[in-house]
């Protein structure tokens, strides 16, 4: 039998990590790009971006693989919701990495199907 688990929210999770990750190298090669400038005085913006941004998709793959598990995967929702909220910066995985927390957030375990076994037979 197949295991249990939140499949949407796991794949959703998981492409907005990887969102989040591309997001934050582009971004902190802009940073790095715009405190390379002699009058800029924000040369910190590269290195605080590829921080956040790092803990950000870290948070994200994490998430994503506790919602593999049926125990945690409620663990896993609070933790994608944690982590689009560090990359809000990130339009595209802040919005999948919501929507993967939120899934993961609502889902419920199948219930097991009893087996109802026939009346012996009469004898």
């Amino acid at each position: 039998m197949a295991e249990e688990y939140p499949s949407a929210a796991f794949i959703i999770t998981i492409i907005g990590a990887i969102f989040a990750l591309f997001g934050w190298l582009i971004i902190s090669i802009a940073g790095v790009m715009i405190s390379s400038y002699p009058e800029s005085s924000v040369s910190w913006f590269g290195v605080v971006c590829a921080i956040v941004g790092i803990i950000g998709s870290v948070l994200g793959f994490l998430a994503a693989f506790w919602m593999r598990n049926p125990e945690k995967v409620h663990s896993g929702g609070v933790l994608a919701i944690i982590a689009a909220v560090i990359t809000i910066w990130s339009i595209i995985a802040f919005i999948l990495l919501l929507i993967g927390g939120i899934l993961a957030l609502t889902w419920k375990k199948p219930q097991e199907k009893s087996v109802i076994l026939p009346p012996p037979p009469p004898s």
